[in-house]
């Protein structure tokens, strides 16, 4: 059989416009995608395990929240281009310490004000992957499909 019909009982192989697929809950008919609860949740924790007054902190520490945020940026919109003050710090370390200076933090708050607007604004898929173009043909500026301006 092409369909495993233990599958299909236990809920397999189920249609449906949002799915948990690999970590990630995508909507197909709003072709959008979130971070599951669980998730919004670690990125709470993350967040909160490093205070706005906090000035230095460990390699590994530091390493494994970059790590951690690089991992849900994919699901947090504008994410992608607020790393480059917190992945400087790693050039001011010293010895096993990283310092903590305000450029950093201020990353770190944008993440906090990603976290409370997290549910009022899911990723849309085409800001990851552009989707192909839905008019075909010449165009002005102004948006004017087919038209020659002579």
């Amino acid at each position: 059989e092409p369909v495993s019909v233990k599958k299909l009982r236990a809920g397999d192989c189920s249609w449906d416009t949002m799915k948990l697929v690999l970590g990630w809950i995508i909507d197909t008919s709003t072709l959008t995608i979130r971070l599951p609860p669980h998730r919004v949740d670690r990125l709470a924790e993350v967040l909160d395990s490093i205070p706005r007054a906090q000035r230095r902190t460990s390699l590994k520490k530091w390493h494994a929240v970059l790590g951690e945020l690089r991992s849900m940026a994919i699901a947090l919109p504008g994410a992608r281009n607020i790393f480059s003050q917190m992945q400087n710090a790693l050039a001011t370390k010293q010895g096993g310490r990283i310092a903590l200076h305000k450029g950093v933090h201020d990353a770190l708050d944008d993440f906090r004000w990603m976290h409370q607007h997290i549910a009022s604004r899911p990723t849309r898929i085409a800001e990851l992957v552009p989707l192909p173009p839905v008019a075909e043909g010449h165009h002005d500026a102004s948006g004017e499909i087919g038209r020659s301006h002579v």
